[in-house]
């Protein structure tokens, strides 16, 4: 009897867990990016940076929570940020798998500005791919596992997307693309300005 008891307390205990800390985070920034334009803030970008299959070790000196968040398809997330201009100030919404998202001011923001630079070369980029796709022609593979990232830019109608496997900023077989140097150095303006802002 104890031990049916003690099993059953365990799966339920594993069930409230896994549950409690999975997190729709598309969700959550969709909601989110709405609730800014809707206040007329046109320019917003939504980093998110996460991995498989790692583990993920902070510095005691880090002042963000040290659990950390397991998103809907099992990866755990790195940074889940939302950056945006607002009457000539910089904000940023942190979201770490609680209510309600943490907002600061920034200083120094290059990257909304880098960002909207190279939207006509992220357009270029993704015609590129559909004509590679129609001549069945395909990128290079890229690792399942370990880290990415991915940003969103809004700005008025202008909706772009980058996002990149940790390697392919380093495989000579992804370096060959004309679009490899401007997304890796987006990502490093975004990581730059996300990482600690104390």
């Amino acid at each position: 009897m104890k031990l049916r008891l003690l099993c059953f307390l365990f799966i339920a205990v594993s069930i409230n867990c896994s549950y409690a800390q999975k997190v729709n985070l598309k969700k959550w920034a969709s909601h989110t990016v709405d609730s800014l334009q809707k206040k007329r803030i046109d320019t917003i970008e939504y980093y998110h940076a996460y991995c498989g299959e790692c583990a993920i070790l902070r510095k005691p000196t880090d002042t963000l929570p040290t659990h950390q968040c397991e998103v809907e398809n099992s990866w755990t997330q790195r940074e889940n940020e939302i950056i945006y201009k607002q009457n000539n100030k910089y904000y940023s919404l942190t979201f770490n798998c609680s209510y309600p998202p943490i907002k600061k001011e920034l200083k120094d923001i290059k990257s909304l500005g880098y960002f909207l630079s190279i939207v006509p070369i992220l357009v270029k980029r993704d015609r590129h791919e559909v004509a590679m796709q129609k001549k069945h022609k395909f990128n290079p593979p890229m690792v399942v596992d370990g880290g990415y990232e991915e940003a969103f830019f809004y700005c008025g109608r202008v909706r772009q997307k980058i996002f990149m496997q940790e390697d392919q900023k380093t495989d000579k077989g992804w370096r060959r693309y004309f679009w490899i140097d401007k997304q890796t150095k987006l990502l490093a303006l975004l990581e730059l300005e996300t990482a600690s802002k104390d």
